[in-house]
């Protein structure tokens, strides 16, 4: 979480570098989350979307495994190493540019905290 919006993607990032599960959770926007749990819900009924939901705010279980498989599918170095810029701001939304991938972040401002979107980055397709 972050009261910088250029250093809301970095903290997420580290986060998952630092294997700190809890807190890569909590730098993202809720539609991430929300986008996340449900996907999950969706296609392993092992799990109601509720005891999923406390898993991941918690960093433990099922969110410790898909969070591991998840850091082991992203290049973390790459995007460790990217300079952050906030590029325009729309509100409580910032578009954040990644240097030098040029890559385009969304980052959103929820309870006076700058959160990654990541969902709303890779996988929105409205």
């Amino acid at each position: 979480m972050s009261l910088n919006p250029a250093l809301a993607p970095l903290d997420f990032f580290r986060a998952l570098h630092s294997q700190n599960y809890q807190q890569a959770w909590e730098c993202l926007s809720d539609r991430s989350q929300t986008g996340i749990v449900k996907l999950l819900a969706n296609s392993w009924k092992t799990h109601t979307y509720d005891e999923l939901v406390d898993m991941f705010a918690k960093g433990t279980s099922v969110a410790k495994t898909y969070w591991e498989h998840f850091s082991r599918s992203l290049d973390l170095s790459t995007w460790l190493q990217q300079q952050y810029k906030p590029l325009g701001v729309s509100g409580h939304e910032v578009i954040v540019k990644a240097s030098p991938t040029g890559a385009h972040l969304m980052v959103y401002q929820q309870g006076g905290q700058w959160k990654f979107g990541y969902l709303e980055t890779f996988l929105d397709q409205q």
